[in-house]
């Protein structure tokens, strides 16, 4: 029998797993799809929230390891 992710297993896959790295994801149903462009990223959503209108799809843009992030207080 096939275990669904949970959302908390999905995030920690998501950033813990080197092949995301630079890229954009989406999540949706206990799947995880990724795409090199926000275009792309954006297609693949359409089309998962679609194929599964009763779950909520998570996005982001995983940076890569060297990305160097900045905010300000």
């Amino acid at each position: 029998m096939n275990k669904k992710l949970t959302n908390k297993q999905l995030v920690h896959k998501i950033y813990s797993d080197p092949k995301y790295a630079g890229k954009h994801i989406v999540a949706i149903a206990g799947e995880i799809y990724s795409a090199k462009t926000g275009d792309e990223a954006a297609r693949i959503f359409t089309e998962q929230v679609k194929k599964h209108p009763g779950e909520i799809p998570m996005g982001t843009f995983v940076p890569e390891v060297e990305t160097l992030i900045l905010w300000r207080e």
